[in-house]
């Protein structure tokens, strides 16, 4: 389900991205997660040795775009809302703040 649009977006209960993701993050120690939902992104990645020093969502009442630093983080590995108009100036924003993933299914074009 989408954060920022509670019952538009469905939840794909077979996302693996965080998995593809890891062999990416070699000598990453901490990350910052903007748009937790319910933390299932951040848990995979401490399960994995990585510390979320920054976790936060507008569930809560976080707004990610209104936040210009995390803690230090040495990235921002957060699941943004799929939506054009909400995930593009994501993008902008965290691009100015630390190096970002953002682990969203690849698209296929066969």
């Amino acid at each position: 389900m989408g954060k920022r649009s509670p019952g538009q977006f469905e939840r794909k209960p077979q996302d693996l991205t965080p998995r593809r993701l890891m062999p990416w993050l070699r000598g990453i120690r901490t990350f910052a997660e903007p748009c937790h939902g319910y933390s299932d992104l951040a848990r995979y990645l401490e399960s994995h040795g990585l510390r979320c020093v920054y976790r936060r969502d507008i569930r809560t009442g976080q707004d990610a775009l209104e936040v210009d630093a995390y803690n230090d983080a040495d990235v921002i590995i957060t699941n943004p809302p799929y939506s054009r108009e909400l995930m593009h100036p994501l993008i902008l924003h965290f691009q100015h703040i630390a190096p970002t993933w953002l682990p969203i299914a690849s698209l296929s074009l066969e």
